[in-house]
């Protein structure tokens, strides 16, 4: 690197403020202090590279909140979060996991309700005839 591109790379990470987050990630705010517009960058774990930070509110190490828009520009700090925007993804995996159960048992309570109207086992040819029917195809396919 030239020494001219250094002096404005000191130049320029002279007017940025790191902060850490309560979680332990680095953010980088574009200028000495934080101002609302300005970009906000999240840092590697190796803090080397640079990445545009994902719309959200955050937490500062000092208990500050500050919001951050789908253009990973500043909007202000705010007194509290306006909703938790940490969702924990066992949460999202254990209510998919509910729905998937519930509704399986509800296929199964309807299937043995029309087993036992139609008089059809699981074996039966005429419920294979049935599902190979091109209407019913052509209704599961959509």
């Amino acid at each position: 690197m030239n020494t001219r591109k250094k002096i404005f790379a000191a130049l320029f990470k002279a007017r940025e403020k790191k902060v850490k987050l309560k979680d332990g990630a680095v953010v980088v705010f574009q200028g000495e202090s934080p101002e609302t517009g300005s970009p906000v960058f999240g840092l590697s774990k190796d803090r080397e590279e640079r990445f545009p930070l994902p719309k959200g509110t955050y937490e500062t190490e000092d208990e500050r909140f500050f919001k951050v828009d789908e253009n990973s520009t500043f909007q202000g700090f705010v007194s509290k979060p306006e909703n938790n925007s940490q969702i924990n993804p066992q949460e999202i995996l254990d209510g998919v996991g509910e729905m998937i159960k519930e509704f399986d048992e509800r296929l199964e309570k309807r299937f043995a309700e029309l087993q036992k109207k139609f008089g059809f086992d699981e074996e039966s040819p005429e419920l294979e005839k049935l599902l190979n029917d091109n209407e019913i195809k052509s209704n599961r396919n959509e």
